[in-house]
């Protein structure tokens, strides 16, 4: 468990310490007093860019075609092989 002050989701780091250290999940308490549980499904899809750039660009991308934060961290738990849930996020 760590925070992140700026109140993000996990980085691509952060799923890399999980992957490293074999957790189960890991959680991010936000200063916004929501919290983020991540966890690794499996092995990345092909071709996976572990990097924040390209994490925030895939969800940057739905969320601004119009789909819900759901909706986007869905769309990478899907096709990345990893899971975001935001709690207490309206």
């Amino acid at each position: 468990m760590h925070n992140h002050p700026g109140s993000s989701i996990p980085s691509a780091t952060d799923f890399e310490s999980l992957r490293r250290s074999g957790a189960s999940f890991g959680v991010i308490a936000c200063h916004d007093g929501s919290m983020c549980r991540h966890s690794v499904l499996g092995k990345p899809m092909p071709g996976y860019d572990a990097s924040d750039q390209a994490l925030w660009r895939a969800i940057w991308q739905r969320m601004s075609n119009g789909k819900s934060e759901a909706e986007a961290l869905k769309f990478i738990e899907d096709g990345w092989g990893v899971r975001i849930e935001h709690i207490g996020k309206d």
